[in-house]
């Protein structure tokens, strides 16, 4: 039977069959078993991202989770900073797509990003207070790129965290 000639139906519940073919073999699939389906694809494809936050009195070395998640690192010094290093994720474990933003409420005046097996360039020396720059990583060329250009984020309150 065409699947235009089924009836419809308004709601879909646990008791829901949908029709489905594999290799032009028709089947039906429960609700469950599909819903269970989109959400691993929804799962594996898609990852959450994290905030982490690091409040240097000094100069100072930050290591990023070592996993595939996007991450927004705040960096929220009580003053202006001579030097600061932030580690990206190892290159083994960093996802395809996998985002890093950076943002900063002081200056800083020498940055160094280490790709941490990885490369990267296009990566500013300092940051000014109130800059960010956010890096993408993309797996064939294992390389960080820089997606998106300096920028005043003047208009975000990271405050007392």
């Amino acid at each position: 039977m065409a699947i235009e000639r089924l009836s419809l139906i308004d709601r879909v519940t646990a008791s829901t069959y949908f029709a489905v073919n594999v290799n032009n073999q028709d089947y039906r699939a429960a609700a469950g078993t599909v819903s269970d389906y989109i959400s691993s694809v929804i799962d594996s494809t898609i990852a959450p991202e994290t905030i982490q936050y690091t409040s240097p009195a000094t100069d100072f070395t930050y290591t990023l989770t070592n996993n595939s998640t996007s991450t927004w690192l705040a960096i929220t010094p009580t003053t202006t900073i001579a030097s600061g290093t932030i580690i990206l994720p190892n290159v083994s474990v960093a996802g395809d797509g996998q985002e890093i933003l950076i943002t900063t409420t002081q200056n800083i005046n020498g940055l160094v990003i280490n790709a941490n097996g990885a490369s990267v360039n296009n990566v500013p020396s300092s940051l000014q207070q109130y800059e960010c720059f956010k890096l993408k990583f993309e797996p064939i060329t294992k390389k960080w790129y820089r997606v998106q250009s300096d920028w005043a984020i003047d208009t975000f309150n990271f405050g007392t965290y």
